[in-house]
C-alpha cells in the first residue's frame, strides 16, 4: 500500500510523457506509408538532446576505454538531417521486434527434437528482465522509441521461457535465471517507484546495461560446448544475427539521436558478443542439437509451471 501511491504517479508520468511524444512516430509511420503528414497536423519532433557526457561519471565507471573515446568524438558529430532522424526513430524498434521474434526458430527446433539440448535459458530469462528495464526506462525518459518496443521484449521472453521449461533437458538448470529475472524485475520497478526520474534513470541505466550484454551474449554461455563439441547447434543464428543487426541500429540511434551512453554503450558491447557468436556458427556450423542426458517424456503444457 505505501508503494502503491508512488507508482501509480510515476507510471502516469511516464504515460504522460510518451503520450507527449507519440506524434514523432505517428508523423514516421504517415510518411512511410506515403501519407503526407500535414493532413494528420502533426509535427515531427526530435527526441530531447541529452549529453553524451550526461551520465558521465556512471558509464566511466562501466565502461572507462570506450566512453573516453566516445565522449571525445561525440563532440565532432555532424547535425543528423530530418530523414536520417526519422529513420533511426523507425529502423531500430522494427528491428527490435524481429530480434525479439528471432527464438521462434530455436523453439521449433526445441519442439522437433524433443529436448533443448545444450542451449542455455540464460537469454530468453535476460529477455524478460531487459524488457522491464527498458521499458521502464524509457517511460521516465518520455521516449516511445525505448518504451513501446520493450513491451513486447518482456512479453516474448516470457513465452520463451516457458516453452524452454516444456522442453529442457534433464541437465538444463533454469530456476537460478528465472529468479534473478524476477527479482531483477521487481527491484526495477521498485528503484522507479522510490526515486526521483533523474536517480531512477542513472540507476536503471546503469542496471540495463548488464542486461542488455546478458541478453546478446546469453547464447556464449553455451561457449564451452560449442568449444568441446566443435559445433554451434547450441547458438541460435537467427537470433545472433538480428542481433548483430539490432544492436548496430540502437547504437546509431543512441549516439546521432539521443547522446545517451546508456543506450549506445551496451549496444556496441552487444554487437562484439554477437558478431563472435557469427565467427563461431561459421566456423563449426549447426546440426543436430545433442542431449546432454537420457532422454526424457515432455512435461504435458498444464503442469507447465
Amino acid at each position: 500500500a505505501a508503494l502503491a501511491a508512488p507508482v501509480s504517479m510515476r507510471l502516469l508520468r511516464g504515460i504522460h510523457a510518451v503520450a507527449a511524444t507519440a506524434p514523432t512516430a505517428l508523423v514516421t509511420a504517415a510518411s512511410t506509408l506515403g501519407a503526407p503528414s500535414a493532413r494528420l497536423g502533426l509535427v515531427a519532433r526530435a527526441p530531447p538532446p541529452v549529453s553524451l557526457l550526461s551520465h558521465s561519471h556512471a558509464m566511466h565507471t562501466l565502461f572507462p576505454p570506450i566512453t573516453s573515446f566516445l565522449a571525445t568524438a561525440g563532440f565532432a558529430i555532424p547535425p543528423v538531417g530530418p530523414l536520417t532522424t526519422q529513420f533511426l526513430a523507425l529502423a531500430p524498434p522494427i528491428a527490435g521486434q524481429i530480434t525479439f521474434l528471432s527464438p521462434l526458430q530455436s523453439v521449433r527446433r526445441f519442439r522437433e527434437e524433443g529436448t533443448t539440448g545444450s542451449a542455455s535459458v540464460l537469454p530468453y530469462a535476460a529477455m524478460v528482465a531487459n524488457g522491464v528495464t527498458w521499458t521502464t526506462y524509457g517511460a521516465l525518459s518520455g521516449d516511445p522509441t525505448l518504451t513501446l518496443p520493450n513491451v513486447s521484449c518482456g512479453l516474448m521472453g516470457l513465452y520463451f521461457c516457458h516453452q524452454f521449461h516444456k522442453y529442457r533437458s534433464p541437465d538444463a538448470v533454469i530456476m537460478p535465471y528465472y529468479s534473478a529475472a524476477a527479482v531483477f524485475s521487481c527491484a526495477i520497478i521498485a528503484t522507479a517507484a522510490s526515486l526521483d526520474t533523474a536517480a531512477a534513470q542513472s540507476a536503471i541505466g546503469s542496471a540495463g546495461v548488464g542486461i542488455c550484454l546478458l541478453m546478446f551474449g546469453g547464447p556464449l554461455a553455451s561457449i564451452k560446448t560449442v568449444l568441446k563439441e566443435r559445433s554451434a547447434a547450441a547458438l541460435p543464428p537467427a537470433f545472433v544475427l538480428s542481433s548483430a543487426a539490432t544492436c548496430s541500429l540502437w547504437s546509431a540511434y543512441g549516439i546521432l539521436i539521443l547522446k545517451d551512453p546508456f543506450i549506445f554503450g551496451p549496444n556496441m558491447l552487444g554487437l562484439a558478443a554477437s558478431l563472435t557468436q557469427l565467427g563461431l556458427i561459421a566456423k563449426f556450423g549447426t546440426g543436430s542439437i545433442r542431449p546432454l542426458g537420457p532422454a526424457k517424456s515432455v512435461l504435458p503444457t498444464s503442469k507447465v509451471v
